[in-house]
């Protein structure tokens, strides 16, 4: 997954239940959009932990001023773990983006070099915009609650 999105070129699409990166993820990820690759994210609304979920929303902020755009699926939870890089690398499988999966989890990928795979995922990812909404920085927000939730819950980032 990191060798993908350093390598990126023109865009990105990534798909996953859980998002609390590691730091080398978080870094390329953010260094992608810096060099002008289209990196999408598409994350749960409501996942089936609120403190993964806080913990993910954490990160949002920091990733949108990079220009990366985030949207939050719903109404089901959202289960997919996909990625799809420049229409010319696949990664579908068992792995979310998070620390524990990345640390502790025996996850299985399939890394498809295929042009039509790619093509497909990225397709699909499309659709599911359609039961998406963009996610609006916090710090637009005003509220200091759902903020201070995250920031405390990023402090669990390690464990989760």
């Amino acid at each position: 997954m990191f060798s993908a999105i350093t390598t990126a070129r023109e865009s990105i699409r990534l798909t996953t239940a859980y998002f609390v990166p590691d730091e080398a993820t978080l870094e390329a990820l953010k260094a992608a959009a810096l060099r002008g690759v289209d990196v999408q994210l598409l994350v749960p609304r409501k996942g089936d932990s609120r403190l993964v979920t806080a913990a993910a929303r954490s990160y949002y902020d920091e990733l949108t001023t990079t220009g990366i755009r985030i949207y939050e699926y719903g109404p089901a939870m959202l289960h997919a773990k996909t990625l799809a890089v420049d229409n010319a690398i696949a990664l579908v499988g068992t792995t979310n983006t998070d620390n524990r999966i990345f640390r502790l989890n025996f996850e299985v990928v399939a890394a498809i070099f295929y042009r039509g795979t790619s093509e497909r995922l990225r397709t699909q990812f499309d659709v599911d915009l359609f039961s998406a909404k963009r996610y609006r920085p916090m710090y637009d927000r005003g509220r200091l609650s759902p903020r201070l939730t995250a920031a405390i819950a990023r402090l669990f980032s390690p464990l989760l």
